[in-house]
């Protein structure tokens, strides 16, 4: 994988193979949509994809974006690199836009902190693990 811009990294793209067998953090296997890159190659799947993402992953390809889902979050994550994008959110409903505004804000700061301590447990394996 060519990471063109200095701050992008393959890394963010191994942590999304992470996902696969993650119970917090999924891939969407039903209605998916997943950039994938093979030494030759790069692939987009869309619908239901599983299999295929497994089947390619065991070809030693690299997940660059997925859709991903959660109980309470749905978005997607570029891996290469580490955005989140078109987040969606299930909220209460308010009388005041301000406290409609706290619940998201808190929201988006849970499923950041979320994929930060996932990311740090991760590298912790990997670093112990070795190269």
């Amino acid at each position: 994988i060519d990471a063109r811009e200095e701050w992008q990294s393959v890394l963010g793209c191994r942590f999304l193979k992470t996902f696969l067998s993650d119970n917090d953090l999924m891939i969407e296997a039903v209605k998916g949509s997943v950039r994938m890159a093979t030494p030759v190659a790069k692939i987009v799947l869309s619908g239901e994809i599983m299999a295929e993402i497994l089947r390619y992953v065991e070809e030693d390809a690299e997940i660059l974006s997925a859709k991903i889902c959660s109980s309470e979050f749905q978005f997607r994550f570029d891996g290469l690199n580490y955005r989140v994008s078109s987040l969606k959110l299930e909220t209460d409903l308010y009388d005041a836009w301000e406290d409609l505004l706290d619940e998201r804000l808190e929201k988006i700061e849970a499923l950041y902190d979320l994929l930060d301590s996932k990311y740090q447990a991760w590298r912790g394996l990997r670093n112990q693990e070795g190269p």
